[in-house]
């Protein structure tokens, strides 16, 4: 499933908070919605597993961006925010059947659990039936 117009509340995954740390090129209705949350005009929360995929890429040198700099958005501006894997988020990542990754599935199941669209460019995301999903 594919959003075509999300709202102000929105869940990133890992590939989109890292390229926003990097500054690196995202979409630009994507971008535009980073700098959104960058001025208070929109949320962005960050699943708790991808604090996680931060902290595995940026040991293994596949990311410069870092867990700290991730825990610095969450802590150094009020519109990036934590969203902690929960009982809830778990149990919605169980009904995902379409994303096979379970690292994505939790990822997919904080937008589903909490009815927010997730910013991602994975292709299984933007197929699955449960995920509203955007990347442009």
């Amino acid at each position: 499933m594919t959003s075509s117009s999300p709202g102000t509340n929105l869940i990133a995954d890992t590939m989109a908070i890292v390229l926003w740390l990097e500054q690196r090129r995202l979409p630009a209705q994507a971008r535009a919605l980073f700098q959104q949350a960058s001025l208070g005009q929109a949320t962005i929360y960050l699943p708790g597993m991808v604090f996680a995929e931060i902290l595995y890429l940026h040991e293994r040198g596949r990311i410069s961006a870092s867990l700290t700099d991730a825990i610095a958005l969450t802590t150094g501006q009020a519109n990036f925010r934590e969203m902690p894997l929960s009982a809830k988020i778990t149990a919605a990542a169980a009904r995902i059947t379409d994303i096979p990754e379970l690292h994505d599935r939790l990822i997919a199941a904080t937008g589903v659990s909490v009815g927010m669209p997730v910013i991602s460019n994975d292709p299984l995301m933007h197929a699955s039936r449960w995920v509203d999903a955007f990347w442009q």
